[in-house]
């Protein structure tokens, strides 16, 4: 049986984030009231961290739950996908990203 994917784009903007100024950004955004909780639901995400990372470390929650988390320690522009449950998604009204950075430091390179 065919299953058909609809997407919903959360920001095509940068953010950034760092240790000693701004660290979490949240972004709301609504999910349909039809969405199928049975099929598991897809983050992708563009991730940049500049200058000389040491033991720089995120964590991505949705709703309070946390899909994701990560440790850098160099330069870092690549795209993630994570694979996460659908059911922490609040159907017909707003759910929210989180993005945290949790410790560690950023060096200009």
């Amino acid at each position: 049986m065919q299953t058909i994917g609809d997407y919903v784009m959360l920001q095509d903007q940068p953010v950034s984030l760092k240790i000693g100024g701004d660290i979490d950004h949240t972004f709301p955004f609504t999910i349909p009231n039809n969405i199928n909780k049975s099929q598991y639901a897809i983050l992708t995400l563009q991730l940049q961290a500049d200058g000389n990372p040491h033991n720089l470390q995120w964590k991505i929650d949705i709703n309070g739950e946390q899909v994701q988390s990560l440790t850098h320690d160099t330069f870092t522009f690549t795209a993630i996908q994570e694979v996460f449950r659908s059911e922490i998604l609040n159907s017909g009204c707003v759910s929210s990203e989180g993005w945290h950075v949790q410790q560690g430091t950023n060096l200009p390179g």
